[in-house]
């Protein structure tokens, strides 16, 4: 201790102080955490110990840089709060810090949304090819053991939900619904191969789909063409035998053929090329749609 002829003790007691305080993780990696040490007299009230903050921040310049946190700014205040017939004091420091998030968005933000990106290549990618469906469920896998890496580097607590872990999730579930309609395209593109005719249904889906996809119906399959062209020969065999023996009904199974003809333009293959376009406009608003969202709640 240092005393001076007027009376002033001067004290430097050197500390070693470990302090901890409660973070909001729900913007992480883009939080900014505010971290406060308090110091106060317990036992003693303002009348026997003064407290006082020579400086209205804390002096940084000895402070060594940080590889995940920056210091935005400091403070030093004295709050005062009574208590019964005395009155405490309490010396307050604090520190606003800033994560930084370059190393998250460049390993982890940024690959998960190119993953999402090429979610939509699976439907151009085609039926014949063989490779549709495990190109899928790799991106799937691929999510899921991202989400399993970022649950390390996040801190645990079920206090807040981090946003990247929504956004980690909701990857994840667009991917496994891109992976059952890929499931779905496949199926309709195997479906009764050897029937394409279209119930009533799927014709009203097939023509609002073409609508969307901007699909001209003349695009119709080989199969259809022939079914179209047998008819009309036996259209005409009808019409031969009408002129010869006046027979003016038509055979059961040909008034069918020519309604299932009228009534389906498209095929199954057809309908399973309009949901693959279809599907890249739909999940790719929804991935667009999404990231937009997680951005606006984090920023």
């Amino acid at each position: 201790m240092s005393v001076s002829p007027s009376g002033s003790v001067f004290w430097l007691a050197p500390a070693y102080f470990v302090s901890s305080c409660s973070v909001d993780i729900s913007k992480f990696p883009f939080d900014t955490q505010t971290c406060e040490i308090v110091i106060s007299t317990w036992m003693f009230s303002t009348s026997t110990i003064k407290l006082n903050n020579v400086y209205d921040v804390i002096d940084i310049e000895r402070l060594e840089q940080n590889g995940e946190y920056d210091i935005i700014q400091t403070y030093a205040r004295i709050d005062i709060d009574p208590y019964f017939s005395f009155t405490l004091e309490y010396l307050v420091f604090g520190i606003e810090l800033r994560r930084k998030y370059s190393y998250y968005l460049i390993n982890i933000v940024l690959p998960v949304f190119f993953m999402q990106l090429l979610g939509l290549v699976v439907f151009a990618v085609p039926t014949d090819s063989g490779e549709k469906l495990s190109f899928a469920l790799t991106l799937l896998l691929s999510l899921t053991v991202m989400m399993t890496l970022v649950a390390e580097k996040i801190p645990t607590t079920s206090l807040q939900i981090p946003t990247l872990s929504l956004y980690m999730l909701g990857g994840t579930i667009i991917s496994s619904l891109e992976l059952i309609m890929t499931v779905y395209i496949l199926h309709l593109k195997h479906y009764r191969k050897d029937k394409d005719k279209m119930s009533r249904n799927m014709k009203t889906i097939a023509n609002f789909l073409a609508f969307l996809v901007c699909m001209k119906r003349n695009k119709i399959s080989s199969k259809t063409e022939s079914l179209s062209k047998s008819a009309k020969n036996s259209h005409l065999v009808v019409v031969e035998e009408v002129t010869k023996e006046d027979i003016t009904e038509k055979t059961p199974s040909e008034s069918k053929d020519e309604d299932n003809i009228e009534q389906c333009p498209y095929t199954y293959e057809d309908l399973a090329v309009m949901m693959d376009r279809f599907s890249i406009i739909l999940f790719g608003f929804l991935s667009f749609t999404f990231t937009f969202v997680m951005l606006f709640m984090i920023l």
